[in-house]
């Protein structure tokens, strides 16, 4: 079952470096992984990381521990609204969602 989580934290402009820990611990050697950001109720995300990019960093691939990285270019034109994430394996044949939830973005102040 995919893991819920919401993200308050994160500002409009700034780099993001986001955690994730596979809970189970997981090992995803030779996985391929994306992260996704969508407005509500979109089909297409607006901000997609993925592995193969070099966008998500895998810190320890035995235990399933990493970080996504999204550039402050990225984020700078973005509106201060609730969006939804998903995090997910994509190789062929073991496609899955592991995590998913909502980020609500802030201007800086």
């Amino acid at each position: 079952m995919p893991t819920e989580t919401d993200i308050f934290d994160l500002f409009i402009g700034d780099d993001w470096s986001i955690p994730f820990e596979f809970d189970p611990a997981a090992n995803i050697t030779g996985f391929a992984l994306a992260f996704r950001l969508y407005l509500p109720n979109a089909e297409a995300p607006v901000i997609e990381k993925t592995l193969a990019d070099g966008d998500i960093v895998v810190t320890n691939a035995a235990t399933g521990v990493g970080t996504i990285e999204v550039p402050a270019d990225e984020t700078e034109d973005l509106e201060p609204i609730r969006y939804y994430f998903e995090c997910a394996r994509t190789d062929a044949g073991n496609k899955k969602v592991y995590g998913y939830g909502k980020i609500v973005l802030q201007h800086r102040t």
